[in-house]
């Protein structure tokens, strides 16, 4: 059940090792609503983390991985269940389709090219919210979300670089 259809076979420890890291930001992500700052509208690192996941791992997230994150962290939000892992699942199939083209770009492309799948992301919340519902919901808490993700997304980045410089040093240690 790998989503890309050219990708590896992903191995136990590597889908581990992924689902450990999104529960750390799944975890990050919903303490960050209990600081007044944010008003309860935490930007969407988890979103950020699979969408740079999906383009700099060789390979690919599992299906069950990001339906495994996407339960808790609806389960630990209050959303209703598959609201994240729909979410989730579209930008692992958006950043797996495009690996080859965004692992080449520089990162202000990539930066861009977030933007533009975050609005993505950002309508179907908001569609799911009012079908859900049965209301509009207010756009100024989806537009403050839309943006403080945009603008934490090189922090992601950098977070998954020294993820990665770490692994790198304790395959060396064995």
């Amino acid at each position: 059940m790998v989503i890309a259809p050219s990708s590896s076979h992903p191995t136990l420890a590597h889908q581990m090792m992924v689902a450990a890291v999104l529960f750390l930001i799944t975890m990050v992500e919903t303490s960050l609503g209990y600081f007044s700052f944010f008003h309860g509208t935490t930007p969407k690192l988890v979103i950020a983390m699979v969408f740079v996941m999906s383009i700099f791992n060789k390979e690919d997230i599992h299906l069950i991985t990001l339906i495994l994150v996407g339960v808790i962290f609806d389960s630990l939000q209050g959303a209703p269940l598959g609201y994240t892992t729909a979410a989730l699942v579209l930008v692992n199939i958006i950043g797996s389709l495009g690996k080859r083209r965004f692992s080449n770009a520089p990162i202000s492309f990539l930066w861009l090219d977030f933007a533009i799948v975050m609005a993505f992301v950002m309508l179907y919340c908001w569609i799911s919210i009012t079908l859900y519902y049965q209301a509009f919901p207010s756009l100024g808490p989806l537009i403050f979300q839309y943006s403080s993700s945009v603008l934490l997304f090189p922090v992601m980045v950098s977070f998954y670089q020294g993820i990665q410089y770490l692994v790198e040093i304790v395959s060396r240690l064995k």
